[in-house]
């Protein structure tokens, strides 16, 4: 059922067709977790880049496969899942991420980056854990 692999990655079953019958293939990937810091009272603001500014420039990192994006409801935090192609993709935003200094007078500011593993208590169709 479940094949060996580091826990930090998910298999994602896709659908391919060969000669009329759909097979399945197996692509591996690796979460990175974001958290960001707010001002509350400039979320508006922080949002506005997210989407503007951040979002873009996640998705054409290298191995980027897909990401989702929660504004806590007292929009003081901001948590990214980021799915990579690789544990190295994932490892440069990583470092990329954590390089960006802290500055108090800024509307955000990185709290947590870090790979995560997917415990599988709920999986999603088409997903499974290896390891």
């Amino acid at each position: 059922m479940y094949a060996p692999a580091p826990p930090s990655t998910l298999v994602r079953g896709t659908t391919q067709h060969h000669a009329g019958r759909p097979e399945v293939g197996i692509e591996i990937v690796t979460t990175l977790l974001i958290s960001l810091d707010l001002d509350p009272d400039r979320a508006t603001e922080v949002v506005s880049l997210l989407r503007s500014e951040m979002a873009p420039w996640m998705r054409q990192q290298p191995g980027f496969v897909s990401s989702h994006w929660l504004l806590a409801e007292d929009r003081r935090h901001c948590t990214i899942t980021v799915d990579f192609e690789s544990e190295g993709d994932a490892a440069a935003v990583a470092r990329a991420t954590l390089a960006l200094p802290s500055n108090a007078a800024r509307s955000w500011n990185v709290g947590r980056v870090e790979t995560v593993a997917d415990l599988d208590f709920a999986p999603r169709p088409g997903l499974r854990v290896e390891g």
